[in-house]
């Protein structure tokens, strides 16, 4: 094997067993490290939105739906609107195929809402906060 295929070799080594809970946990944690060490907010929105998706699906697979985007003060008709206009600045940030030329006039501090929202949801899995978002939970500016 050429040298080059042994670096390739050793950087996939290694492995990690994740459940979907653990996937949406590390994510939500990075959000919220990124949010308050002021990471660029396209970036902390992207990690948000992948946690929020994550948590959401596994809320739904147990039959809570409890997150914003499941609120029972949006009629069942107009749900789907609602959500795919929730979604523009995640769908924005990860796909260029249907608007290249696009541009999005983006308010960042939403992300808190979502990750608050997604916070609440993970609780309801797994009563067991960590550390990130029992400080998120308590630092006022996070939500404000």
């Amino acid at each position: 094997m050429s040298d080059l295929g042994k670096e390739l070799s050793q950087l996939l080594d290694g492995e990690l067993v994740l459940s979907k809970t653990e996937v949406g946990k590390r994510q939500l944690d990075s959000a919220i490290r990124m949010f308050f060490f002021d990471f660029d907010p396209v970036s902390t929105h992207t990690v948000t939105a992948a946690a929020y998706d994550v948590i959401r699906g596994l809320c739904h697979y147990q039959g809570k739906n409890i997150s914003v985007k499941d609120s029972q003060l949006i009629k069942e008709e107009d749900r789907g609107e609602y959500i795919k206009k929730v979604n523009i600045p995640q769908n924005f940030f990860k796909h260029s195929d249907k608007d290249p030329n696009g541009k999005l006039l983006f308010k960042p501090k939403g992300s808190a809402v979502f990750i608050l929202d997604a916070i609440i949801q993970y609780n309801s899995l797994e009563k067991n906060l960590t550390h990130p978002m029992k400080v998120f939970l308590v630092d006022r500016k996070s939500v404000v």
